[in-house]
């Protein structure tokens, strides 16, 4: 496999799983708290560019892995970079310009990952925090359950590259 495949298929899985590729659908992720911004500038992106977060939230591990997963069900680019971590950010620039079959832009790795393979369900569990690392389990393609790890950064909650941890433990 080569490293930008491995690297995709690694975010691809940190990113979350779901029904489709980049199908348009209707945001059904409506709550009470789940509006963190309009209109806010879009942190980690690398861009200037602003990222409508209205009926997302980043409040939460399990809020961002549910914005991640409708983001990559609708193949939305700026949201799903917003949800990620300035490492996974990083990682994915880094991975775009050593592509040896040419560069790629960070949009263009992102937009990778809405073409893998994605899991049938949005089922999570277990969510874990502590101090700014949390964990949730989440189900993968194959109906398995997994370990996704988040960073808080600037007070939201981001994918991140995973700890190799197999998760973190409750706070006493």
């Amino acid at each position: 496999m080569t490293k930008i495949r491995a690297t995709l298929f690694l975010t691809a899985a940190v990113v979350g799983s779901v029904t489709s590729g980049c199908q348009k659908s209707e945001n059904t992720n409506q709550g009470a708290n789940t509006i963190i911004a309009t209109q806010a500038p879009a942190a980690n992106t690398k861009s200037t560019e602003p990222v409508d977060l209205t009926g997302y939230s980043l409040a939460t591990p399990s809020d961002s892995y549910k914005t991640a997963l409708d983001s990559r069900k609708r193949c939305d680019i700026p949201v799903m970079k917003r949800v990620m971590s300035e490492a996974m950010i990083d990682a994915l620039t880094e991975r775009g310009a050593s592509n040896p079959g040419g560069k790629k832009t960070l949009d263009e790795m992102v937009r990778m990952l809405c073409e893998m393979p994605q899991a049938p369900n949005g089922a999570i569990k277990d969510e874990k925090m502590v101090g700014d690392e949390a964990t949730v389990k989440y189900q993968d393609e194959k109906g398995t359950w997994r370990i996704m790890d988040f960073q808080r950064e600037n007070g939201e909650w981001k994918l991140t590259l995973p700890r190799g941890k197999s998760e973190l433990p409750a706070l006493k």
